[in-house]
Protein backbone atom coordinates (compact mmCIF):
# COMPACT_ATOMS: atom_id res chain seq x y z
CA UNK A 1 0.00 0.00 0.00
CA UNK A 2 1.49 3.31 -1.08
CA UNK A 3 1.58 6.47 1.02
CA UNK A 4 -0.90 7.99 -1.42
CA UNK A 5 -3.31 5.11 -0.88
CA UNK A 6 -3.11 5.58 2.90
CA UNK A 7 -4.11 9.22 2.40
CA UNK A 8 -7.06 8.12 0.27
CA UNK A 9 -8.20 5.69 2.97
CA UNK A 10 -7.87 8.33 5.68
CA UNK A 11 -9.86 10.68 3.47
CA UNK A 12 -12.64 8.11 3.09
CA UNK A 13 -12.60 7.40 6.84
CA UNK A 14 -12.89 11.10 7.63
CA UNK A 15 -15.81 11.57 5.24
CA UNK A 16 -17.49 8.48 6.72
CA UNK A 17 -17.02 9.89 10.20
CA UNK A 18 -18.51 13.30 9.42
CA UNK A 19 -21.48 11.75 7.62
CA UNK A 20 -22.04 9.31 10.48
CA UNK A 21 -21.93 12.00 13.14
CA UNK A 22 -24.33 14.18 11.18
CA UNK A 23 -26.93 11.64 10.10
CA UNK A 24 -26.67 8.45 12.19
CA UNK A 25 -29.78 9.39 14.17
CA UNK A 26 -33.06 8.78 12.28
CA UNK A 27 -34.66 11.36 14.57
CA UNK A 28 -32.49 13.99 12.87
CA UNK A 29 -32.68 12.74 9.29
CA UNK A 30 -36.47 12.36 9.48
CA UNK A 31 -36.62 16.16 9.73
CA UNK A 32 -34.46 16.60 6.61
CA UNK A 33 -35.10 16.11 2.92
CA UNK A 34 -34.27 12.42 2.91
CA UNK A 35 -33.94 10.65 -0.44
CA UNK A 36 -35.80 7.52 0.60
CA UNK A 37 -36.65 5.43 3.65
CA UNK A 38 -35.94 1.70 3.79
CA UNK A 39 -37.71 -0.27 6.48
CA UNK A 40 -38.69 3.00 8.11
CA UNK A 41 -35.05 4.14 8.34
CA UNK A 42 -33.95 7.15 6.23
CA UNK A 43 -31.35 6.18 3.64
CA UNK A 44 -28.89 8.74 5.03
CA UNK A 45 -29.02 7.02 8.43
CA UNK A 46 -29.00 3.49 7.06
CA UNK A 47 -25.71 3.92 5.20
CA UNK A 48 -24.03 5.14 8.40
CA UNK A 49 -23.83 1.46 9.42
CA UNK A 50 -21.08 0.95 6.87
CA UNK A 51 -19.14 4.04 7.89
CA UNK A 52 -17.50 3.35 11.27
CA UNK A 53 -14.21 5.19 10.68
CA UNK A 54 -12.02 4.24 13.66
CA UNK A 55 -10.84 0.87 12.35
CA UNK A 56 -9.81 2.46 9.04
CA UNK A 57 -7.40 4.74 10.89
CA UNK A 58 -6.16 1.85 13.05
CA UNK A 59 -5.37 -0.40 10.08
CA UNK A 60 -3.58 2.40 8.25
CA UNK A 61 -1.76 3.43 11.45
CA UNK A 62 -0.57 -0.12 12.13
CA UNK A 63 0.56 -0.48 8.53
CA UNK A 64 2.55 2.77 8.58
CA UNK A 65 4.18 2.15 11.95
CA UNK A 66 5.24 -1.38 11.00
CA UNK A 67 6.74 -0.03 7.79
CA UNK A 68 8.88 2.37 9.85
CA UNK A 69 9.58 -0.32 12.46
CA UNK A 70 10.90 -2.69 9.81
CA UNK A 71 13.10 0.04 8.37
CA UNK A 72 14.36 1.02 11.82
CA UNK A 73 13.12 4.54 11.11
CA UNK A 74 10.64 4.88 13.99
CA UNK A 75 12.89 6.31 16.70
CA UNK A 76 11.08 9.67 16.62
CA UNK A 77 7.60 8.25 17.15
CA UNK A 78 7.35 9.85 20.62
CA UNK A 79 7.89 13.30 19.11
CA UNK A 80 5.24 12.60 16.47
CA UNK A 81 2.70 11.81 19.21
CA UNK A 82 3.72 14.94 21.12
CA UNK A 83 3.20 17.02 17.97
CA UNK A 84 -0.23 15.43 17.58
CA UNK A 85 -1.12 16.50 21.11
CA UNK A 86 0.16 20.03 20.49
CA UNK A 87 -2.19 20.11 17.49
CA UNK A 88 -5.06 18.94 19.71
CA UNK A 89 -4.26 21.45 22.47
CA UNK A 90 -4.21 24.34 19.99
CA UNK A 91 -7.64 23.26 18.71
CA UNK A 92 -9.01 23.22 22.26
CA UNK A 93 -7.43 26.56 23.19
CA UNK A 94 -8.81 28.18 20.03
CA UNK A 95 -12.27 26.63 19.76
CA UNK A 96 -13.43 26.32 23.39
CA UNK A 97 -13.32 30.11 24.07
CA UNK A 98 -14.83 30.71 20.61
CA UNK A 99 -17.72 28.39 21.41
CA UNK A 100 -18.26 30.05 24.80
CA UNK A 101 -18.28 33.55 23.27
CA UNK A 102 -20.07 32.93 19.96
CA UNK A 103 -21.96 29.71 20.56
CA UNK A 104 -22.98 30.68 24.11
CA UNK A 105 -22.16 27.19 25.37
CA UNK A 106 -20.81 26.30 28.79
CA UNK A 107 -18.13 23.76 29.68
CA UNK A 108 -17.08 22.18 32.96
CA UNK A 109 -13.81 23.96 33.75
CA UNK A 110 -12.67 22.23 36.92
CA UNK A 111 -8.98 21.34 37.26
CA UNK A 112 -9.78 17.63 36.97
CA UNK A 113 -11.90 18.13 33.85
CA UNK A 114 -9.22 20.28 32.20
CA UNK A 115 -6.72 17.50 32.96
CA UNK A 116 -9.07 14.92 31.45
CA UNK A 117 -9.62 17.02 28.32
CA UNK A 118 -5.98 17.87 27.64
CA UNK A 119 -4.79 14.29 28.17
CA UNK A 120 -7.72 12.79 26.28
CA UNK A 121 -8.71 10.64 29.27
CA UNK A 122 -12.30 11.85 29.06
CA UNK A 123 -13.09 14.11 26.10
CA UNK A 124 -16.41 15.82 26.78
CA UNK A 125 -15.58 19.19 25.25
CA UNK A 126 -14.70 17.57 21.93
CA UNK A 127 -16.23 14.05 22.08
CA UNK A 128 -14.59 12.72 18.86
CA UNK A 129 -11.22 13.18 20.61
CA UNK A 130 -11.95 10.05 22.70
CA UNK A 131 -9.92 8.20 20.05
CA UNK A 132 -6.77 10.22 20.63
CA UNK A 133 -5.41 8.71 23.86
CA UNK A 134 -5.86 4.99 23.06
CA UNK A 135 -4.43 5.55 19.58
CA UNK A 136 -1.46 7.41 21.06
CA UNK A 137 -0.88 4.60 23.56
CA UNK A 138 -0.95 2.08 20.72
CA UNK A 139 1.57 4.14 18.79
CA UNK A 140 3.84 4.56 21.82
CA UNK A 141 3.80 0.82 22.52
CA UNK A 142 3.96 -0.37 18.91
CA UNK A 143 7.52 -1.72 19.22
CA UNK A 144 6.57 -3.98 22.12
CA UNK A 145 3.36 -5.07 20.38
CA UNK A 146 5.16 -5.98 17.14
CA UNK A 147 7.99 -7.70 19.04
CA UNK A 148 5.56 -9.83 21.09
CA UNK A 149 3.41 -10.76 18.09
CA UNK A 150 6.59 -11.68 16.20
CA UNK A 151 7.55 -14.01 19.07
CA UNK A 152 4.12 -15.60 19.25
CA UNK A 153 3.79 -15.94 15.45
CA UNK A 154 1.60 -13.51 13.54
CA UNK A 155 -0.75 -16.09 12.01
CA UNK A 156 -1.40 -17.57 15.45
CA UNK A 157 -1.64 -14.20 17.22
CA UNK A 158 -4.18 -12.56 14.90
CA UNK A 159 -7.14 -14.85 15.85
CA UNK A 160 -6.27 -14.35 19.54
CA UNK A 161 -6.26 -10.57 19.10
CA UNK A 162 -9.57 -10.75 17.25
CA UNK A 163 -11.19 -12.68 20.11
CA UNK A 164 -9.82 -10.21 22.66
CA UNK A 165 -11.08 -7.30 20.54
CA UNK A 166 -14.50 -8.94 20.26
CA UNK A 167 -14.74 -9.50 24.02
CA UNK A 168 -13.85 -5.85 24.71
CA UNK A 169 -16.49 -4.74 22.18
CA UNK A 170 -19.07 -6.91 24.01
CA UNK A 171 -18.08 -5.36 27.35
CA UNK A 172 -18.46 -1.86 25.91
CA UNK A 173 -21.82 -2.76 24.37
CA UNK A 174 -23.18 -4.18 27.62
CA UNK A 175 -21.65 -1.87 30.20
CA UNK A 176 -20.23 1.10 28.28
CA UNK A 177 -22.96 3.62 28.95
CA UNK A 178 -23.58 2.53 32.55
CA UNK A 179 -20.15 1.70 34.00
CA UNK A 180 -17.16 1.85 31.66
CA UNK A 181 -17.37 5.15 29.77
CA UNK A 182 -17.73 7.23 32.93
CA UNK A 183 -14.47 5.82 34.32
CA UNK A 184 -11.52 6.76 32.05
CA UNK A 185 -9.11 4.57 34.00
CA UNK A 186 -11.33 1.63 33.09
CA UNK A 187 -12.39 2.59 29.57
CA UNK A 188 -8.89 3.41 28.26
CA UNK A 189 -7.35 -0.08 28.75
CA UNK A 190 -10.51 -1.75 27.44
CA UNK A 191 -10.50 0.38 24.29
CA UNK A 192 -6.74 -0.18 23.93
CA UNK A 193 -7.25 -3.96 23.84
CA UNK A 194 -10.22 -3.56 21.48
CA UNK A 195 -7.99 -1.59 19.09
CA UNK A 196 -5.22 -4.21 19.04
CA UNK A 197 -6.72 -6.39 16.31
CA UNK A 198 -7.24 -3.80 13.50
CA UNK A 199 -3.98 -2.05 14.45
CA UNK A 200 -2.05 -5.34 14.36
CA UNK A 201 -3.72 -6.40 11.13
CA UNK A 202 -2.33 -3.26 9.49
CA UNK A 203 1.12 -4.34 10.65
CA UNK A 204 0.44 -7.92 9.50
CA UNK A 205 -0.58 -6.67 6.04
CA UNK A 206 2.66 -4.70 5.81
CA UNK A 207 4.85 -7.56 7.03
CA UNK A 208 3.44 -10.03 4.49
CA UNK A 209 2.81 -7.43 1.76
CA UNK A 210 -0.83 -8.48 1.50
CA UNK A 211 -2.10 -5.42 -0.35
CA UNK A 212 0.56 -5.65 -3.06
CA UNK A 213 -0.22 -9.35 -3.53
CA UNK A 214 -3.90 -8.54 -3.92
CA UNK A 215 -3.17 -5.90 -6.52
CA UNK A 216 -0.85 -8.29 -8.40
CA UNK A 217 -3.61 -10.93 -8.28
CA UNK A 218 -6.04 -8.51 -9.98
CA UNK A 219 -3.46 -7.63 -12.65
CA UNK A 220 -2.39 -11.22 -13.33
CA UNK A 221 -5.96 -12.48 -13.56
CA UNK A 222 -6.91 -9.45 -15.67
CA UNK A 223 -9.95 -8.74 -13.50
CA UNK A 224 -11.72 -5.59 -14.64
CA UNK A 225 -11.79 -2.67 -12.21
CA UNK A 226 -15.58 -2.53 -12.53
CA UNK A 227 -15.87 -5.94 -10.81
CA UNK A 228 -13.71 -4.72 -7.91
CA UNK A 229 -15.80 -1.55 -7.52
CA UNK A 230 -19.04 -3.56 -7.66
CA UNK A 231 -17.68 -5.95 -5.02
CA UNK A 232 -16.88 -2.98 -2.80
CA UNK A 233 -20.41 -1.60 -3.24
CA UNK A 234 -21.96 -5.00 -2.44
CA UNK A 235 -19.77 -5.30 0.67
CA UNK A 236 -20.85 -1.83 1.81
CA UNK A 237 -24.53 -2.61 1.17
CA UNK A 238 -24.25 -5.93 3.02
CA UNK A 239 -22.77 -4.13 6.02
CA UNK A 240 -25.59 -1.58 6.01
CA UNK A 241 -28.33 -4.22 6.04
CA UNK A 242 -26.62 -6.71 8.37
CA UNK A 243 -25.41 -4.44 11.12
CA UNK A 244 -23.38 -6.09 13.87
CA UNK A 245 -20.47 -4.60 15.79
CA UNK A 246 -18.84 -8.04 16.07
CA UNK A 247 -17.78 -8.07 12.43
CA UNK A 248 -16.97 -4.41 11.88
CA UNK A 249 -13.17 -4.73 11.96
CA UNK A 250 -13.36 -7.63 9.48
CA UNK A 251 -15.61 -5.53 7.26
CA UNK A 252 -13.10 -2.65 7.33
CA UNK A 253 -10.25 -5.01 6.44
CA UNK A 254 -12.22 -6.35 3.46
CA UNK A 255 -13.16 -2.80 2.44
CA UNK A 256 -9.51 -1.73 2.42
CA UNK A 257 -8.48 -4.89 0.56
CA UNK A 258 -10.98 -4.16 -2.22
CA UNK A 259 -10.10 -0.47 -2.26
CA UNK A 260 -6.35 -0.95 -2.74
CA UNK A 261 -7.09 -3.15 -5.75
CA UNK A 262 -8.63 -0.17 -7.58
CA UNK A 263 -6.08 1.42 -9.96
CA UNK A 264 -5.21 5.02 -9.13
CA UNK A 265 -5.66 7.59 -11.87
CA UNK A 266 -3.12 10.33 -11.13
CA UNK A 267 -4.53 12.66 -13.75
CA UNK A 268 -4.83 16.25 -12.53
CA UNK A 269 -8.44 16.23 -13.73
CA UNK A 270 -9.41 13.24 -11.59
CA UNK A 271 -10.97 15.31 -8.84
CA UNK A 272 -12.14 12.37 -6.72
CA UNK A 273 -8.58 11.21 -6.00
CA UNK A 274 -7.40 14.80 -5.53
CA UNK A 275 -10.16 15.55 -3.00
CA UNK A 276 -9.61 12.30 -1.09
CA UNK A 277 -5.88 12.90 -0.85
CA UNK A 278 -6.27 16.49 0.34
CA UNK A 279 -8.84 15.50 2.96
CA UNK A 280 -6.66 12.56 4.00
CA UNK A 281 -3.77 14.91 4.71
CA UNK A 282 -6.04 17.03 6.93
CA UNK A 283 -7.96 14.10 8.40
CA UNK A 284 -6.73 14.29 11.99
CA UNK A 285 -7.33 18.03 12.23
CA UNK A 286 -10.79 17.70 10.68
CA UNK A 287 -11.54 14.80 13.03
CA UNK A 288 -10.86 17.04 16.03
CA UNK A 289 -12.52 20.18 14.62
CA UNK A 290 -15.75 19.13 12.89
CA UNK A 291 -17.74 18.63 16.12
CA UNK A 292 -17.13 22.25 17.12
CA UNK A 293 -18.51 23.30 13.74
CA UNK A 294 -21.80 21.41 13.57
CA UNK A 295 -22.60 20.84 17.26
CA UNK A 296 -21.49 24.13 18.82
CA UNK A 297 -20.86 27.05 16.48
CA UNK A 298 -23.52 26.37 13.83
CA UNK A 299 -25.85 23.99 15.64
CA UNK A 300 -28.84 26.27 15.15
CA UNK A 301 -28.11 26.76 11.47
CA UNK A 302 -26.56 23.67 9.95
CA UNK A 303 -29.63 21.39 9.96
CA UNK A 304 -31.84 24.22 8.71
CA UNK A 305 -30.16 23.70 5.34
CA UNK A 306 -32.42 20.62 5.12
CA UNK A 307 -30.52 18.88 2.32
CA UNK A 308 -28.18 16.20 3.80
CA UNK A 309 -25.69 16.62 0.96
CA UNK A 310 -25.51 20.40 1.38
CA UNK A 311 -25.13 20.01 5.15
CA UNK A 312 -22.37 17.44 4.65
CA UNK A 313 -20.44 19.52 2.12
CA UNK A 314 -20.75 22.62 4.33
CA UNK A 315 -19.38 20.87 7.44
CA UNK A 316 -16.57 19.18 5.52
CA UNK A 317 -15.59 22.44 3.78
CA UNK A 318 -15.57 24.56 6.95
CA UNK A 319 -13.70 21.84 8.88
CA UNK A 320 -11.13 21.56 6.09
CA UNK A 321 -10.53 25.32 6.00
CA UNK A 322 -10.20 25.45 9.80
CA UNK A 323 -7.83 22.48 9.77
CA UNK A 324 -5.59 24.20 7.23
CA UNK A 325 -5.44 27.33 9.39
CA UNK A 326 -4.75 25.34 12.58
CA UNK A 327 -2.01 23.41 10.78
CA UNK A 328 -0.26 26.66 9.84
CA UNK A 329 -0.42 27.84 13.46
CA UNK A 330 0.74 24.45 14.77
CA UNK A 331 3.71 24.37 12.41
CA UNK A 332 4.75 27.87 13.48
CA UNK A 333 4.64 26.89 17.16
CA UNK A 334 6.46 23.59 16.60
CA UNK A 335 9.16 25.39 14.59
CA UNK A 336 9.86 27.51 17.68
CA UNK A 337 10.36 24.44 19.88
CA UNK A 338 13.89 23.25 19.25
CA UNK A 339 13.47 19.82 20.86
CA UNK A 340 10.73 18.96 18.34
CA UNK A 341 12.91 19.61 15.30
Amino acid sequence: MTKQQTQFIKGIALLFMVWGHLFASPEITNKLQSLISIGGIPFESLICRGMGPVDFFLVVGGYGLFYLYRKGDDKYFFLRIFKLYIHYWIILIFFVPLVIIIGHKTFVLSFLQIFYEFTGLHASWDPPAWFLLPYSLLSLSHKKIFYLVDKINWKFAMPILYVLSFLMAVLLHLYGSTVINSNPLLSTPIVFVEFLFPFSFGAYACKYDIFTKLKDFIINRKIHTLYVVLSLIVLFAFRCFFNTSAGHSLYVILFICFFVMIPINNSKTNYLWIILEKIGKQSMGMWLIHFFIYAYLFDGVIYNLKSPMIIFVAVVSISYACSLAINVLTNIIISKLRFLK
